[in-house]
């Protein structure tokens, strides 16, 4: 964040300090995250944050992966034939497709 407020980071704000309360915390992280997405940072802890999201929103059934409709019939041929093939999203390898073979 220290780095986003230098960098002038549209949206970017300074955590509140230690003897905040619990919702000026939370307003502040959520606006670092927004100004970090908006800005399309691409750093580390973002991806992790975006991970843990799909792979809890997976887990919940709340999030659902989209295939075309020729994917799963072409994914069980080729598991038939002994070809192992699956669907993975292409920025999170931890999070598979809910109902793919």
């Amino acid at each position: 964040v220290e780095s986003d407020l230098e960098q002038g980071i549209a949206g970017a704000v300074p955590i509140p300090p230690d003897d905040a309360g619990k919702e000026e915390v939370i307003a502040a992280i959520v606006a670092n995250v927004d100004a970090m997405i908006k800005a399309d940072r691409k750093i580390t802890a973002l991806k992790e944050l975006q991970g843990h999201i799909w792979q809890t929103g997976y887990a919940n059934n709340e999030l659902e992966g989209i295939v075309f409709d020729d994917v799963p019939e072409a994914l069980e041929k080729w598991n038939a034939l002994g070809i192992k093939a699956s669907l993975m999203h292409k920025q999170d390898a931890n999070v598979w497709y809910k109902g793919i073979p």
